[in-house]
Parts: structure tokens; sequence; C-alpha cells
């Protein structure tokens, strides 16, 4: 799973990573093409290739566990001093 090409690309795969990861806060929904299509009609080449789109789709649940492995890791670890 890595990115290459260009900057641009790359920053928009980790721009929609981080909007996607707010709306699942706040709205508990993920709109990945939605967000991507929405971007793009602000700035041309958001997320430009198909391996650049299937990053953010193989990123986000990763990043969704590792939240919340750290999330019980947090909640055990102040258990335990109770």
């Amino acid at each position: 799973m890595r990115l290459r090409r260009n900057r641009l690309g790359r920053t928009g795969c980790f721009i929609v990573l981080d909007a996607m990861l707010e709306r699942i806060r706040h709205e508990n929904t993920v709109d990945v093409y939605g967000l991507v299509t929405c971007l793009r009609t602000q700035r041309n080449y958001t997320v430009q290739t198909e391996e650049q789109y299937a990053f953010v789709h193989e990123a986000l649940p990763r990043v969704l566990f590792l939240r919340s492995a750290i999330l019980v890791t947090l909640f055990l670890y102040t258990m335990s001093f109770i």
C-alpha cells in the first residue's frame, strides 16, 4: 500500500481520509466516491489514479481499526489504576 505519482494525488488521498474520519465520527456514514467527486469540483486531480483511490479504501478500515485498538488500550490502562 504505497503511493507514488505526484503530490496533488497523494495530498488528496490524505484529505479524503481525514474528511472521511470526521464524517464517520459525526454522521457514522462513509461515502468515499461522493467526497472525491465533491473535492474534484473544487480542485481537479484530487485522487488521480485508481491506485490512489484503492489506497483510500484500504487505508480507511486500517485507520479505524488502529483508532479502536488505541482507545481500548487506553481504556484498559486507565482501568488498571482503579
